[in-house]
C-alpha cells in the first residue's frame, strides 16, 4: 500500500516507491532461487524426511505465494499509476490515494498481514526453542494475539470502499499495528541473541574455543535471532511514524526481508 498521497513530497516519494519496487523484485528473485534450491535439496535425500523437514516445505510454500501476491501487486500498481493512467486528473499522486483500494490492492495488504503474522509467530517458537520454557513466550504470544487482532482491523480498513485508507485515522491504526510488530520483533530478538550468546560463553568455558568457534559465530547469531527483520522493521517504523518519503522503499525492503529471514532460520528452528 502506497502512502504517498500523505507525504508532501510526491517526487521523493513516487522515486522511493520506485526503488522500493526495485529493491523488492531484487530481493523476490533471490527469495525464489533459495526456495527452489533448498526443496530441491530436501526432495533429494534418500532417507525418510524428518519432521523438521516437513515443516519448513509447508512454510516456505506458504510464504511463497504470498509475497508473490504482494510483489505483484505493487508490480500493477506502479504500471497503471505511471503508464497506463499516466494521465489521470491530479497526477500519480491523485491516482495513488484514488486506486489504493482496489482488489489487487487489497490482496496485497491482506498477504502482508499473514506474513507477518507467520513471521512472529516463528519467532516465538524460536524462542520457545532456544528457551526451552514455556514462561519464556507468554508475554510475546499475548503481544502477538493483540496484533492479530489489529491485523484484522487493519486488513478490514484497507478492503472497506467506505473508508479512506489515507485518513488520520487509518494511518494511526496502521502505524500501531507495525508498531506492535516491530516491537515484538525486538523483544524476541533480544531473548534469542541473549539466550544463546550466554550458553555460547558456557559452551566455551567448557570445552574451550577450538570446539565451540565453529557453531557460535556472528553469521548464525544473526540469522538465528532473525536480527535482519528487527533492523528493517524499525528502520520503516521510524520513516512511517515520520511520514518520511523513503518510508515506502524501507516498507518494501521489510516485506521481502520478513520471507528472506524466516526461510533462513527455518532450519535452524
Amino acid at each position: 500500500m502506497s502512502c504517498m498521497s500523505v507525504i508532501p513530497n510526491a517526487t521523493l516519494s513516487e522515486n522511493s516507491f520506485y526503488v522500493g519496487i526495485n529493491l523488492q523484485d531484487i530481493l523476490y528473485g533471490i527469495q525464489l532461487a533459495l526456495y527452489f534450491k533448498t526443496m530441491h535439496a530436501i526432495l533429494a535425500r534418500r532417507r525418510e524426511p524428518w519432521k523438521s523437514d516437513v515443516f519448513y516445505a509447508v512454510f516456505s510454500s506458504v510464504m511463497l505465494p504470498l509475497i508473490t501476491i504482494r510483489v505483484a501487486s505493487d508490480g500493477v500498481y506502479g504500471q497503471k499509476m505511471w503508464l497506463i493512467d499516466r494521465n489521470y486528473p491530479g497526477g500519480p499522486v491523485a491516482y495513488g490515494e484514488a486506486h489504493a483500494s482496489d482488489v489487487y490492492m487489497d490482496f496485497g495488504a491482506a498477504a502482508v498481514v499473514i506474513l507477518q503474522q507467520m513471521t512472529d509467530a516463528l519467532m516465538i517458537y524460536r524462542c520457545r526453542t532456544v528457551w526451552d520454557s514455556l514462561r519464556a513466550i507468554v508475554v510475546p504470544s499475548i503481544l502477538w494475539l493483540a496484533n492479530l487482532a489489529l491485523g484484522i482491523l487493519v486488513s478490514w480498513a484497507a478492503v472497506a470502499p467506505w473508508i479512506n485508507f489515507f485518513s488520520d485515522k487509518s494511518s494511526k491504526l496502521w502505524l500501531a499495528y507495525n508498531t506492535v510488530s516491530v516491537f515484538l520483533n525486538a523483544t524476541l530478538t533480544c531473548m534469542i541473541w541473549y539466550r544463546l550468546v550466554r550458553h555460547a560463553r558456557t559452551v566455551r568455558e567448557c570445552h574451550g574455543e577450538e570446539q565451540t568457534s565453529p557453531y557460535f559465530t556472528i553469521d548464525a547469531l544473526v540469522w538465528e535471532s532473525m536480527l535482519p527483520i528487527t533492523l528493517t522493521g524499525i528502520a520503516f517504523l521510524i520513516t512511517h511514524g515520520l511520514r518520511s518519503e523513503i518510508g515506502v522503499a524501507f516498507g518494501s525492503v521489510y516485506t521481502l526481508m520478513m520471507v528472506s529471514a524466516s526461510c533462513a532460520a527455518l532450519p535452524m528452528c
